[in-house]
């Protein structure tokens, strides 16, 4: 009978054992519920991005070049003739001009209000020496007045944009 008791006996620590370890595994269930669901809400809230090697996207956009800008050139709908002032050796200057710009909205811009462009490029140029425009000294400052005035225009209409450069397409002093 002694052995009929720890038989019994053997049994009841089996049965003992069983419960508590439906109890750890239903523990470790939970736990990796709870964390699995915290990480989803990390990932929702977008404290934690998937696919960034732990950058976030801001990092990854900041260190990505630039696209590079598509040139725009915007010629004038026809070269610019004034009559210089009396009295100078030339009488006549015809300038053509061609407007550089990466931004598509310029181009809206200088169409729209090509009528005050010309008429501002015109009194600019009417007032020239023609003796500084015969140096290229002369025709490179006649340029950089040029380019403020077209970006005068454009900044009225777009604060943020401007003209890169222009370009004397011709140039014909008489």
């Amino acid at each position: 009978m002694a052995e009929a008791d720890k038989g019994d006996l053997d049994l009841g620590k089996g049965k003992e054992d069983k419960p508590s370890k439906v109890l750890l595994y239903v523990v470790i269930a939970l736990i990796v519920i709870v964390l699995g669901m915290g990480g989803v809400l990390l990932y929702v809230t977008g404290v934690i991005k998937l696919g960034s090697g732990g950058e976030s996207e801001e990092h990854a956009e900041a260190e990505a070049p630039p696209p590079p800008r598509e040139p725009l050139y915007l010629p004038l709908d026809r070269d610019m003739v004034v009559n210089l002032p009396p009295g100078s050796e030339a009488r006549l200057l015809q300038v053509g001009v061609t407007v550089l710009a990466y931004d598509p909205r310029v181009a809206d811009v200088l169409k729209k209000h090509m009528p005050m462009l010309r008429n501002n490029l015109g009194v600019l140029l009417a007032g020239q020496n023609p003796a500084e425009l015969k140096k290229t000294e002369g025709k490179q400052a006649l340029q950089a007045k040029v380019l403020e005035e077209v970006n005068k225009v454009i900044q009225q209409q777009l604060p943020d944009a401007a003209a890169e450069q222009v370009f004397f397409t011709s140039f014909i002093l008489q």
